[in-house]
């Protein structure tokens, strides 16, 4: 058996940089600067909170963490409820999943959220996610009331496959 000891490693000549499987790549963060993004609609609107990354094989997996506040006012009760949405290069914006976030609010009230997804888009084109909300009861929510939690953040790692 070898061992191998260096300091550095360096790619040749791709531009790609060094890949490795089972190891993380690259790290892309996005807080978002909007602010509270509130909505009456009981079909999911896209919150503008918006990260993208562009995989380095098609192999990758990638692990999203996303983290924020969301709140409402009414006395009467609602639900907010939250989901992911995925888009390749120019395409467009599709359900990735289910409600990642189904807040039921009994009073007015305010509620962090914190939800990982492991996404395998087999890409190498720009892939963008973004989070889309409702409400359930057409009463107003909020993504990301900031004064529940600190502004919302996406988080991407990608994982060499």
């Amino acid at each position: 058996m070898s061992t191998l000891f260096v300091d550095t490693i360096n790619e040749k000549t791709s531009g790609n940089g060094i890949y490795i499987p089972g190891h993380v790549l690259q790290v892309i963060q996005q807080e978002n600067t909007i602010g509270a993004i509130g909505t009456t609609s009981t079909s999911f609107v896209a919150t503008g909170h918006i990260i993208s990354i562009t995989p380095k094989s098609t192999s990758s997996k990638l692990l999203l963490s996303i983290t924020g506040g969301q709140m409402t006012y009414q006395s009467s009760g609602e639900t907010i409820r939250t989901r992911l949405y995925r888009k390749i290069g120019s395409g467009s914006y599709s359900d990735l999943l289910g409600d990642f976030q189904r807040c039921h609010y009994s009073s007015t009230y305010g509620l962090s959220h914190s939800f990982s997804y492991l996404d395998s888009p087999a890409t190498t084109s720009t892939v963008y996610y973004q989070p889309y909300c409702r409400s359930l009861n057409g009463n107003l929510v909020y993504y990301d009331y900031t004064s529940v939690d600190t502004n919302a953040m996406i988080t991407i790692m990608e994982i060499g496959g």
